[in-house]
C-alpha cells in the first residue's frame, strides 16, 4: 500500500495588499511629519500636509529633502541648507528632463 503525501494549499501573498501594521505605521508617521516639518515654509502647500489615508509620504521622500530636512528637525545643523537646497534642485531639473524625453513611441512625456 503506497501512502501519499498530504497536500498542503501554498498560502496566496497579496503584494499590493497593506497589513494593518503598515497602515497604523504610516499614519504615525505622516502625523509626525506634519506636525515636525508643518510650519516649514518651502514645505507648505508644495509637500505638506501629508494625507496620512494615501501613499503621499512614499511620493514625498522620494527626493530626499523630506528625510533631510526631517533630520535638520530632529537633529538642529546636521545637514547644511545648502545641502538640502541642492538636493530638491537636482530633483526638480531631472522631472523636468524627464519630462521632456521622448518616449518609445516618439511622444513627449
Amino acid at each position: 500500500m503506497t501512502e501519499t503525501a498530504p497536500t498542503e494549499s501554498v498560502p496566496t501573498v497579496n503584494l499590493n495588499a497593506e497589513s494593518e501594521y503598515d497602515v497604523v505605521d504610516r499614519r504615525q508617521s505622516v502625523n509626525f511629519i506634519n506636525t515636525t516639518l508643518g510650519e516649514d515654509p518651502e514645505l507648505q502647500n508644495v509637500v505638506l500636509p501629508l494625507d496620512p489615508e494615501t501613499q503621499d509620504l512614499y511620493q514625498a521622500m522620494r527626493s530626499g529633502v523630506l528625510i533631510l530636512k526631517l533630520i535638520n528637525a530632529i537633529e538642529p545643523g546636521t545637514i547644511s541648507k545648502d545641502v538640502i537646497k541642492k538636493r530638491g534642485t537636482a530633483r526638480a531639473a531631472q522631472v523636468q528632463e524627464r519630462r521632456s524625453r521622448p518616449r518609445c513611441g516618439g511622444e513627449r512625456a
